[in-house]
């Protein structure tokens, strides 16, 4: 927990939590709302820095992106008078550099028809600081994903436009290496940048930075989270891998950034389980996580007094606080300490939260 000033007032209320056949009393957080924010359009996508906390932030379809520090100042707005339109974003773990696809939009907003093919053919990446200064933009078809220390771009085929191929560039803009894929939805880099992970409607890949296939598997999903050194990978089908590729547990499974921890979903509770040996640390009433620090202590889930609410806790000490929402949340999301989190409220709303 945070030391001097930083260290929040705790309130000690009773909840009786039933895990394991035991009752256990629980200790509330005090999360502390820096900030909020009404953003002058629909959000599409949001992302926050892993480490720094910032928080950028793309329209749905009003053709911006806004950054903001933890500190609530902007740092970055592209658009709105400009003919394209961005298709995704993504920010290293610092903060101190963005990357966002944009396509070609003045055909679409002209005639109102959805033309892919035009759409497609000026499709951009751009390379940017946080302040938005532009240090490069290449004419790739797809969907950039930033490695967390901003070093590495890779761009894969998306967004309706058809396959191409997996591109990975340096932070100059330089390819590095491809290889040919099909529609990718989602990519992901693990969280020291060092393999990439991607599934492309067929089979589920796994590369090392320098283009190297380890493994690639048909017969599974897309990949919904990766520890440190790929140690391990959890799939949307229900599947946990080890870095060889092997299954080594079925379930709908987060796994830790540190790959210490393992947060399986069921029915009716959330499970804790300790990596490699899977033994249960933890069993919570929840019927699932919508945020799991990279180091296992911190769970963002539902309410439990309105699924609307945001119910904090920290698997360590038992501590816990439900964040009251007026609204309907949609995205949640927090740094991979857990100090700093962010939740969006009815598509347009930014509440950005201290949690210790």
């Amino acid at each position: 927990m945070g030391k001097g000033s930083n260290k929040p007032i705790t309130l000690i209320i009773t909840l009786t939590i039933f895990t394991i056949g035991w009752a256990m009393r629980v200790d509330a957080l005090e999360p502390r709302l820096l900030w909020e924010k009404t953003t002058p359009f629909e959000i599409g996508s949001i992302k926050m820095a892993a480490i720094s906390g910032d928080v950028i932030v793309c329209s749905r379809d009003a053709r911006q992106i806004i950054l903001y520090d933890k500190q609530s100042n902007k740092r970055f707005h592209w658009g709105p008078r400009i003919d394209r339109q961005p298709m995704g974003i993504d920010i290293s773990a610092d903060g101190n550099t963005i990357v966002y696809e944009t396509i070609w939009t003045e055909h679409y907003w002209q005639s109102k028809k959805l033309d892919i093919i035009k759409l497609g053919w000026d499709s951009r990446v751009h390379y940017c600081t946080k302040t938005g200064r532009e240090l490069w933009n290449k004419k790739i078809k797809g969907s950039a994903f930033l490695s967390p220390d901003g070093s590495l771009v890779a761009v894969v085929g998306g967004h309706g436009m058809g396959g191409g191929p997996l591109t990975v560039l340096d932070l100059g803009g330089n390819t590095l290496w491809k290889y040919d894929t099909g529609l990718v939805g989602d990519l992901r880099f693990s969280p020291e940048g060092n393999y990439i992970l991607f599934y492309d409607n067929v089979k589920l890949y796994l590369f090392d930075k320098s283009g190297n296939l380890l493994w690639k598997k048909t017969g599974t999903l897309d990949p919904r989270s990766v520890s440190e050194g790929a140690a391990y990978i959890t799939t949307e089908d229900k599947k946990v891998y080890d870095k060889q590729g092997n299954v080594i547990l079925e379930g709908k499974a987060i796994v830790s950034g540190d790959g210490k921890r393992l947060l399986v979903t069921y029915p009716d509770k959330i499970r804790i389980l300790s990596l490699p040996d899977k033994t249960l640390i933890r069993e919570y009433p929840f019927k699932r996580a919508g945020f799991f620090s990279s180091d296992g202590r911190f769970i963002a889930t539902s309410g439990l007094t309105n699924p609307n609410n945001t119910l904090i806790v920290d698997t360590l000490s038992q501590a816990s606080s439900e964040i009251t929402v007026v609204g309907k949340k949609s995205t949640i999301d927090g740094t991979s300490d857990g100090k700093y989190l962010v939740v969006v409220v009815e598509d347009k709303k930014l509440l950005f939260y201290q949690l210790y």
